[in-house]
């Protein structure tokens, strides 16, 4: 099966930083979250360490459960710099803007760039 990192060319790295801030943002433990996804709360500690790649059926359960559209969280996963190049590359496919809208209000999104904002000054 096809990993997302090979499909879309994003890092395991980045995404699982995304999952970690979007499941922290929604007020979810590990073992919460865990529970959403049918998997065991090792299995997220390891997704959220870039120790496992990403499929995109569990994409789809990750990204439900965490209350965004998948694009949407590999479009957060993407530099700012980059999500240009990623809109170019699935407007054929997608509206990432609406999925974006529907996903997260303005608010919410400026609070998750914050925190992603801050998580990379931690580093």
């Amino acid at each position: 099966m096809q990993t997302i990192e090979k499909i879309y060319g994003i890092s395991k790295q980045s995404i699982s930083e995304t999952i970690k801030l979007l499941r922290l943002f929604r007020g979810l433990s590990q073992e919460k979250f865990a529970g959403l996804i049918g998997k065991s709360s090792s299995y997220v500690s390891w997704l959220e360490t870039a120790d496992r790649s990403l499929t995109i059926p569990m994409l789809q359960v990750i990204s439900l459960n965490l209350g965004v559209k998948g694009t949407v969280l590999l479009y957060l996963s993407i530099p700012e710099k980059d999500r240009d190049e990623f809109k170019k590359k699935v407007s054929n496919l997608i509206n990432i803007e609406e999925d974006i809208r529907l996903s997260l209000n303005v608010d919410e999104m400026a609070l998750f760039e914050l925190m992603k904002a801050r998580q990379a000054n931690k580093k």
